[in-house]
């Protein structure tokens, strides 16, 4: 019981306080812990008892047992729960639309048509024949869609059917070809992301598992890799007429490019 104000005779406080050197008021707090016999006040044996917890300096084995107790480090073992989850978000976020076509002016229906009949000419256009590998084209296609449609078309490619007539240009003309490169590079980088992310998928796996590493350096590179993309695609908008323009991530970027590339920030987080 702690005993009150009232149950300490402060003159026997100070008595004893200046026999053992204390401050009084600290040792008056002190005292109110010490009603052993709780009687409600504080006897002289009671007093002196509290004094004493005052002045007594610890044992080497209580030192030492303190010090072991409140300094030994603990080991903090890895989880790597985030990685992990990261890495099943991932997965996921595959199925979400990856290549696409959007135009204000078009319906959902007419968007679907216009972007299978899309990918069918950049297929066919790639080719020596002129034929598209892909029959089947289902628009939007989602991460492993688009991976399987990215395999069929670096199949047909022909790389003669792309020449370069070499004639001069002005400079309004050098300023249209290389936004129409910009354009190109884009769409590559959006055609290799689906096998990008994969392939850096399987890698922060196997560092989570085998090395018992976290992937922050794939989280890095997958951050990277979606501002480079995007950077490129604002600099390759194509000017198709004075009304309308062309650009990789405005109209033909689906959305699971940017969440998959922006979720790996769950890869810097080690928990």
């Amino acid at each position: 019981n702690i005993l009150p104000g009232s149950g300490i005779d402060q003159s026997m406080v100070a008595s004893v306080a200046n026999q053992n050197q204390l401050d009084v008021n600290e040792l008056s707090e002190t005292a109110r812990y010490f009603d052993q016999n709780m009687d409600g006040k504080l006897q002289q044996n009671e007093l002196n008892l509290a004094a004493r917890s005052m002045t007594q300096q610890p044992t080497n084995q209580q030192t030492q047992q303190i010090v072991y107790t409140k300094y030994t480090p603990l080991y903090e073992e890895k989880t790597f729960y985030a990685p992990l989850i990261t890495v099943g978000l991932v997965a996921l976020l595959m199925f979400t639309p990856f290549l696409t076509f959007n135009h204000d002016e078009l319906t959902n229906s007419e968007e679907k048509e216009t972007c299978e009949i899309l990918y069918l000419l950049f297929q066919s256009g790639l080719s020596e024949d002129g034929n598209a590998e892909s029959d089947d084209i289902d628009c939007p296609m989602n991460g492993y869609n688009s991976a399987a449609y990215g395999l069929e078309t670096i199949s047909n490619f022909d790389a003669e059917t792309i020449e370069d007539d070499g004639t001069d240009s002005s400079s309004e003309d050098d300023e249209n070809d290389t936004k129409i490169m910009y354009f190109g590079i884009a769409m590559i980088m959006l055609m290799l992301s689906p096998f990008i992310y994969l392939g850096l998928t399987f890698i922060a796996l196997g560092s989570v598992i085998f090395g018992k590493v976290y992937p922050t350096a794939i989280g890095f590179l997958q951050l990277i890799f979606v501002v480079v993309f995007f950077c490129v695609s604002i600099l390759g908008i194509v000017d198709i007429t004075d009304d309308f323009s062309l650009s990789v991530h405005g109209n033909f970027t689906g959305i699971g490019v940017y969440l998959v590339g922006l979720v790996s920030v769950g890869y810097f987080i080690k928990k």
